[in-house]
């Protein structure tokens, strides 16, 4: 593993880590207090277990997300009020808790730690929700006296014309960089790339919210985001929204089916948007300057050399003089 995913990997099991912090006291509250719970409490709860399985997908870690899996379909039957948080429930969400902390805090094994009887007792328990299914009604025998009516076919109806599917190449204009620079500038320097990411929110207005919140927590585990189309000054705008749409312009290392796998969205549902060349460079960081390179001086040529050329020519008079000094004693 790159030392980019071990990072991310690291970041991945630290959030998992608080999830967990906040989902136990959580669960003991449903136990103690059952169909009393506070709803936020149950929705608290079933974000955090949706986090983790949504992260742990994300890095292929298969009994992580398979455990969480399971324990999020349970809490989504109890969020939804179609089951009641029974001993039985509250004790097999409690037994996998458990085993999700084992798992993630050995994460590199945890594809070894067996999780079978946890996961089969809350599949048990989501099996046995709706009870048998009713026998089927014993046909009537028809009086042979009686000439029964011949039932024509019933006209076999045109299949519904599939749905168009929405077209959401168009968010990659939404965003100016230019507005977000100091995102801009981060995104420069540390190699990321903008998307733009749309959710299809409910019609609802809670559930809308915690949609938005869902998601966004789960972006903000592997980058960060910078705004949002149509802006909002707070979360509280998304009640009072015409659109069911918002589109975030995000910025992250992942590639955009990554992105999509962690996020649990459509590929068409995500668009980069492409950093201009010239923002690029303005915002790339500096290149540091070299140092400059001391340039020692040439060493002295050796000065021996030259009073011995001077000298020859001195020694070379001083012979002639001794020599004309000679003959001139010997003429005198």
């Amino acid at each position: 593993m790159s030392e980019e995913n071990d990072e991310l990997l690291g970041m991945f099991v630290q959030e998992a880590m608080e999830h967990l912090e906040t989902i136990e006291p959580d669960l003991l509250t449903l136990e103690e207090k059952g169909k009393e719970t506070d709803s936020e409490i149950i929705n608290r709860l079933f974000r955090g277990v949706h986090s983790i399985k949504g992260s742990a997908g994300f890095f292929g870690l298969g009994s992580i997300t398979k455990l969480s899996h399971i324990m999020e379909n349970l809490l989504g039957k109890v969020r939804e009020r179609t089951m009641d948080p029974t001993p039985a429930v509250t004790d097999s969400l409690l037994a996998g808790l458990d085993k999700l902390k084992a798992m993630i805090n050995d994460v590199s094994a945890s594809d070894g730690i067996d999780a079978t009887e946890e996961v089969q007792v809350i599949e048990r328990l989501l099996s046995g929700e709706a009870g048998q299914a009713p026998a089927a009604a014993s046909a009537p025998v028809p009086s042979p006296l009686v000439q029964q009516p011949v039932e024509k076919p019933a006209t076999k109806a045109a299949a519904p014309a599939a749905p168009v599917a929405e077209d959401f190449s168009h968010t990659s204009q939404l965003f100016n960089l230019e507005e977000f620079p100091d995102a801009l500038r981060e995104a420069v320097q540390h190699g990321k790339r903008f998307f733009a990411v749309t959710m299809r929110l409910p019609a609802d207005g809670d559930s809308r919210l915690q949609y938005y919140q869902q998601t966004k927590s789960m972006l903000s585990t592997v980058g960060s985001v910078a705004g949002s189309y149509p802006a909002m000054e707070s979360e509280g705008d998304l009640a009072a929204l015409d659109e069911n749409n918002v589109t975030l312009l995000f910025a992250t290392v992942l590639e955009k089916d990554l992105l999509s796998t962690l996020v649990q969205l459509p590929m068409e549902q995500i668009w980069e948007v492409a950093i201009p060349r010239e923002l690029a460079k303005t915002h790339a960081p500096a290149k540091p300057i070299p140092p400059k390179v001391a340039v020692k001086p040439a060493a002295p040529l050796v000065a021996a050399h030259k009073p011995a050329l001077a000298a020859a020519p001195a020694k070379v008079v001083e012979e002639e003089v001794e020599e004309e000094d000679e003959c001139l004693s010997v003429t005198g």
